[in-house]
């Protein structure tokens, strides 16, 4: 009976150890791909800024209006923001935040992070995560992650997108948010 404890505790001691351990050594690539119609959407849209940033550098010689598409119904980006990395966990990549009249979505570009067990993506107020949303679960820690924003969050409140291990409550990389 002793024999079978030890072996049991053993058991769940290399499962422990695994959990914790495993994810530092293992990478996870995802390349998520964002909806085409939104992709669609954001390059029309960067095709019309362009347009109207070249008629206004024309428009401030010939004093000519240009007109912008009407408000709420442009898909727009914010960022890139940086990701900064922590003592013992190197990051880096960006983030860039994608706004459209249907959905927020959080967007890592070329990140290469370090993995971990448990890690969560937050948008936070803090780097100490104490008060956040919880966007979900980390995909992967390396390649272009999307992650949807609940549409009631109101993210002038919100600094930064944390990648947080939720089991030992670690901060592993951030990116600090600057919106217009």
């Amino acid at each position: 009976m002793k024999k079978f404890l030890l072996y049991l505790v053993l058991l769940m001691l290399g499962a422990f150890l695994w959990w914790a351990v495993s994810p530092l050594i293992l990478d996870k690539e995802v390349q998520d791909e964002l909806d085409p119609a939104l992709e669609a959407r954001l390059k029309m849209q960067e095709e019309v800024d362009s347009r109207h940033t070249n008629e206004e550098a024309s428009a401030d010689t010939q004093n000519k209006e240009t007109p912008r598409p009407p408000a709420g119904t442009a898909v727009f980006v914010e960022g890139p923001f940086p990701i900064k990395d922590t003592p013992g966990h190197t990051a880096s990549g960006e983030v860039e935040i994608i706004h459209s009249p249907e959905e927020t979505l959080i967007r890592y570009l070329d990140y290469d992070g370090t993995n971990g067990p448990d890690l969560k993506i937050y948008l936070s107020k803090d780097l100490e995560a104490e008060d956040y949303i919880d966007l979900g679960q980390s995909k992967g820690n390396k390649g272009t992650l999307i992650y949807g924003v609940p549409m009631d969050a109101d993210l002038s409140d919100y600094k930064y997108i944390l990648t947080w291990c939720e089991a030992f409550g670690v901060l592993f990389d951030y990116a600090e948010v600057k919106l217009n």
